[in-house]
């Protein structure tokens, strides 16, 4: 632009002042004007109105502007970066992100450091943490102890968010702008509207350095990444697709009923060379489940539901002294095969619980127990004319006479 000094100058008074919306000049010079002189100078001397350009301070805002006017925007890795670029990247950034994972809620709130009572309104566009012990709650001020965000309903733009479309088990995450502080997790429970603010509580994943007070974070919920089936995750041909190696002692649940139904988990096998197995450190097999069989280290003891020695709706317990308790329920039963005959059979042989006066007699060392006659049996009594079979014995315990069955 042409230069057209303004009138009645102050000392020290700049031209053109970018401040007060004053464009470049067509030279590309500032200049100043100086009572002493009386006269306008070009600002190239070390006064108090240029910055150093080494370990120097400045107040008030450097813009980065071309010879026209316009915002430059980095290109190289040395150059200073406008406000501009950098909303324009977290712009970027944020929409790949949300590709993977559409966020239902976000926007960006100042921490609250001042805060020191729980459950407190944390002022429009602030946040603050909380730990969550039931039932005390304690304010916190590092993401890793936190398990509660809480947060007001306008952010730090003014909008106001009612964060209707936030549920349990979505994903939430709150980071820093300014650093690498931030936290993640999966909500457990989203609080109802507390007079302007809300309280989150969330299951904590993983965290790091904490929030600053006055500083802007950014705040993102979105749903659990879903799709696929369990074939495609499941089904690999590389090892070490389902267990995870992890030195903690954790303990999954992996079937829980509250009703009738029972649940369990299940793997099913489509083709006989299909198998599951237990492997020791050593790498030998301790147990292995086929399509159609169940092979057992012999040098170990297992118990399987199907093959109780006994089952009933009481207890059952084998312990290091080997003694078996068995329940007195309606459902008590000691299974063996039927007869020796039936115990000949092997596997297809059928089993039963046995009649009454039957005892379990062996069959020798490879085959399996059975059910028969106790053999000769012998009573006692006063009938001086008892009914005997072959081998039964009978006592009369008036006479002092023994009855033989022929």
């Amino acid at each position: 632009m042409a230069i057209q000094f303004p009138q009645n100058p102050a000392d020290g008074q700049v031209y053109p002042d970018y401040s007060l919306g004053d464009d470049p000049l067509d030279n590309g010079l500032t200049y100043y004007w100086s009572d002493a002189d009386g006269a306008w100078q070009v600002s190239c001397d070390a006064s108090d109105e240029y910055v150093k350009r080494a370990g120097d301070d400045m107040s008030g805002y450097l813009f980065l502007r071309d010879t026209i006017g316009q915002t430059q925007l980095a290109t190289h890795e040395a150059h200073a970066t406008t406000k501009a670029y950098v909303d324009r990247r977290f712009t970027e950034l944020e929409e790949e992100i949300d590709g993977i994972a559409p966020s239902v809620q976000r926007g960006t709130w100042k921490y609250n450091g001042n805060e020191q009572s729980a459950n407190r309104d944390p002022g429009a566009g602030y946040f603050y943490l909380q730990k969550l012990v039931t039932p005390t709650m304690t304010v916190v001020s590092t993401y890793a102890e936190a398990n509660q965000l809480v947060i007001s309903n306008t952010n730090a733009d003014g909008q106001t968010q009612t964060f209707g479309t936030a549920q349990a088990e979505y994903i939430i995450s709150m980071f820093n702008v300014e650093d690498d502080g931030y936290f993640l997790g999966e909500i457990e429970v989203v609080g109802t509207d507390a007079g302007g603010y809300r309280v989150f509580t969330f299951t904590p994943d993983s965290a790091a350095l904490q929030p600053v007070n006055n500083k802007l974070a950014r705040l993102n919920i979105f749903e659990q990444p879903s799709g696929g089936s369990a074939s495609d995750f499941l089904n690999k041909t590389q090892n070490d697709q389902i267990g995870l190696k992890d030195d903690r002692d954790i303990i999954y649940k992996v079937a829980c009923s509250a009703g009738t139904t029972a649940h369990g988990l299940q793997f099913k096998f489509d083709d006989s060379k299909e198998h599951f197995k237990i492997t020791s450190s050593a790498g030998t097999d301790k147990f292995t489940v086929e399509n159609d069989s169940i092979t057992l280290d012999p040098s170990h003891t297992y118990i399987r539901r199907s093959s109780y020695l006994a089952y009933g709706d009481g207890s059952y317990v084998c312990n290091i002294y080997g003694k078996l308790n068995v329940s007195y329920s309606s459902y008590s039963r000691l299974l063996a095969k039927t007869s020796e005959g039936e115990s000949d059979k092997g596997s297809t042989g059928t089993t039963g619980t046995g009649t009454a006066g039957q005892v379990l007699k062996s069959n020798g060392s490879n085959k399996t127990p059975y059910w028969g006659s106790a053999g000769a049996a012998f009573r006692y009594g006063t009938s001086t004319n008892p009914s005997l079979s072959t081998g039964e014995g009978y006592f009369n315990t008036d006479q002092r006479v023994l009855y033989i069955g022929l």
